[in-house]
């Protein structure tokens, strides 16, 4: 509740405590004034209160049937929608029916769309549209259609009833979020395009509404779901900013957390795939570079591993062999990965411990591979290397 909400709460309160003698006005008077008062300032809680009392204790009075009207808005307002339908129910037996013409039956529909009688909810709203086709209720009744399709899996005409409304109503109350709910099935009918024109739009044409938010996360959404992944993180990132506290925000928050990931990934085999073409064109130091790169960024560890392997070998080229011991060991780390790639690190460790003089780990990993490798070729060249620095290890190490 706004701090004016609830200044106009206590003074309406007051105004019900005052006395009779010394009130101006009789106490069906009072409470009739209050209640309507209450509903048109969004207070439900004190409305209903109020017109509950009226319709109890002044049953003849000519407002009543008003009464019952505004009291059902009330409780829709209040989330009990099964007692705001007996409240309009009951307005529904005055004659003449009480609000605009039309006005009981079309908050009929919106009560029985609450509670999810949607086949009963679209035949009062249709009811509406032909009864007062050329009347601003004719708007809300479209707006209740469109939510009616929407709940039964019907977008296509769920978008049609959106795209009516906006089409004959531009400047209905109802349009920014008839807008945006049409802005969201389009989204849901992969019509990316049309989506993605009408919310770049919307913060001009509505630009007062407070649904201007909510429409720049579901750009952000119809961007990504169109492959434009730069604007939509863009976008989804704009709105994280400027609403850190708005509902949608946690969603979209996960949603550049997923496309971060996705993102990253994909750059991080690109950044791999470059590494290996430099490899074969033998510029060992971009492919070393763009390998170390690519495996110090990626989470998966299969990723990583081959990456690893590739900046070892590369190390190797460069003689650059400290290095290149770090790039086999993080590929040896590695738990459940392949054997050809684990025994290829091991067969590169032991060539760069031996380009050290570092004979016995040199020594160690060549008589694994030797025994261990399901490579034949890798298995007969360790066991060549490994007979040649025995012959250069030290008669004392032997």
């Amino acid at each position: 509740m706004t701090r004016r909400s609830a200044a106009l709460a206590v003074t309406l309160l007051c105004l019900l405590a005052v006395p009779l003698r010394a009130a101006a006005i009789d106490e069906a008077e009072r409470l009739w004034m209050v209640g309507e008062r209450a509903v048109a300032e969004d207070l439900p809680l004190l409305a209903a209160r109020v017109l509950e009392r009226f319709v109890q204790q002044y049953p003849q009075d000519a407002r009543v049937g008003a009464a019952f009207l505004l009291l059902g808005k009330a409780r829709l307002a209040l989330g009990q929608p099964d007692a705001a339908l007996k409240a309009i129910a009951r307005a529904q037996t005055f004659q003449p029916p009480p609000g605009a013409p039309h006005e009981v039956r079309l908050w009929q529909g919106e009560a029985l769309f609450r509670l999810k009688r949607y086949a009963e909810a679209k035949a009062a709203y249709t009811d509406v549209l032909r009864a007062a086709s050329g009347s601003a209720l004719a708007a809300d009744a479209l707006y209740g259609v469109g939510w009616v399709e929407l709940e039964t899996k019907r977008p296509e005409a769920a978008a049609a009833a959106f795209a009516e409304l906006l089409a004959k109503w531009r400047d209905h109350a109802l349009a920014p979020a008839a807008a945006l709910a049409h802005a969201r099935t389009l989204i849901e009918l992969k019509r990316y395009p049309d989506a993605v024109g009408r919310l770049v739009a919307f913060p001009t044409t509505y630009a007062g509404s407070p649904l201007r938010a909510d429409a720049q996360d579901w750009l952000g959404v119809g961007r990504l779901r169109a492959g434009d992944t730069q604007a939509a993180v863009s976008d989804l990132r704009a709105f994280v900013d400027a609403h850190p506290a708005h509902d949608l925000t946690p969603a979209a928050r996960r949603l550049l957390g997923e496309t971060a990931a996705r993102t990253g990934d994909r750059d991080r085999r690109a950044m791999l795939e470059r590494a290996t073409t430099a490899f074969r064109r033998k510029d060992w130091k971009e492919a070393a570079t763009l390998a170390t790169a690519a495996a110090a960024t990626a989470d998966d560890e299969a990723v990583a591993a081959e990456a690893w392997l590739l900046a070892g070998e590369a190390e190797l080229k460069l003689k650059r062999f400290v290095e290149a011991v770090k790039s086999f060991e993080a590929v040896v780390e590695v738990k459940n990965l392949d054997a050809s790639v684990r025994y290829r690190a091991v067969a590169g460790l032991g060539l760069a411990h031996e380009e050290q003089q570092a004979w016995k780990p040199a020594l160690s990993a060549y008589e694994t591979v030797a025994s261990q490798s399901p490579d034949p070729a890798l298995r007969e060249w360790a066991k060549e290397r490994a007979a040649v620095v025995k012959n250069r290890l030290p008669k004392s190490s032997m």
